[in-house]
């Protein structure tokens, strides 16, 4: 079926027995650039780099292809953009979280109780909502995980660009349609400031101040790195630690399990404290990227690549993180 993989259909299944290893993946090994010796009359003509690296290709007779963890620095090193080679944490190495059946015939049992248990220990598994603002158009993006519709609507002027989401530190913002969240959650962020104004928000959650707040932003005016969370039983807890790049893009994890709240950049663990709590499960009526609830806070000037959320995980990012 075509939902197996754009070659799925038309490669024969893998022999049990290898004879010699791919072309390509003999590149990959070695460190050689791939060339068109690599690429093969079964590979489809609008397969690119990435799809190669991704996908395959496996062939009759050439057995499977190489370890996870090279397919992921083969990606990392092309620059594949994540969103579509493959989930951000390359903890699949298959997107969308769609096993690539023809791909895994060859690999036997044990290796696929492996990376099932990779993906358990890891929490490595499909985000519940995701904006992909890089290369957007219009004035809004949908979610693009399968079923839902939450729209992210681009307020006064938030313009589209190859880079993301581009707001303008004065009262451009993004809002995004309302949907309940609470509990253990991860949020994952492609960010840019361009310059630390008081406060500014990527993103807020909530009803109103002091409302049972989830938000990520700098610390005052300067880049520290600030993830809090409000609840109107206890208040505030959060921890600040690091800091955001001026000028530079860069990747930001944050999430909360239980009392463990953390917080990753560019792939590597910067802040960790067990004396975090986890939001409420609850509507809010506000879902802002770039904006603040506080009239004195300032909006964000910067570009806002992706957002990801995950609900009821930690979402723990691998030794083998893309952006690191």
């Amino acid at each position: 079926p075509s939902s197996m993989g754009r070659w799925a259909s038309s490669s024969p299944p893998l022999p049990s027995t290898p004879t010699h290893p791919h072309p390509f993946h003999r590149a990959m090994r070695s460190g050689q650039p791939q060339n068109n010796s690599a690429r093969s009359e079964n590979v489809p003509p609008d397969f690119s780099p990435c799809d190669v690296a991704h996908f395959g290709p496996p062939r009759p007779g050439l057995g499977p292809g190489p370890p996870l963890f090279e397919i992921c620095r083969k990606l990392a090193s092309l620059g594949c953009q994540p969103s579509e080679h493959p989930p951000s944490d390359c903890s699949t190495s298959l997107p969308r979280g769609r096993i690539r059946k023809r791909r895994l015939l060859g690999l036997g049992v044990l290796p696929l109780l492996l990376l099932l248990l990779f993906t358990t220990v890891t929490g490595a598994v499909d985000p519940s909502h995701f904006w992909d603002f890089r290369g957007c158009s219009g004035v809004s993006q949908v979610d693009l995980v399968e079923g839902s519709s939450l729209a992210a609507t681009f307020m006064n002027g938030a313009a589209c660009t190859a880079e993301g989401i581009v707001l303008d530190g004065n009262d451009d913002y993004v809002d995004v349609d309302d949907f309940e969240f609470g509990g253990a959650v991860a949020f994952e962020v492609y960010v840019k400031y361009d310059t630390f104004k008081h406060q500014s928000r990527i993103l807020a959650f909530d009803s109103g101040l002091e409302s049972d707040d989830v938000y990520l932003r700098n610390e005052d005016f300067t880049s520290v790195i600030d993830w809090q969370i409000y609840t109107q039983e206890d208040s505030y807890k959060g921890l600040r630690t690091s800091n955001f790049d001026s000028a530079t893009r860069i990747h930001v994890v944050v999430s909360i399990k239980d009392t463990a709240m953390k917080v990753y950049k560019n792939g590597i663990l910067v802040g960790t404290t067990t004396d975090g709590h986890k939001p409420n499960v609850l509507t809010s009526t506000q879902h802002w990227l770039g904006r603040s609830a506080w009239s004195e806070d300032g909006y964000l000037d910067g570009t806002i690549g992706f957002v990801k959320i995950w609900h009821g995980v930690e979402h723990i990012v691998p030794a083998n993180h893309p952006y690191r």
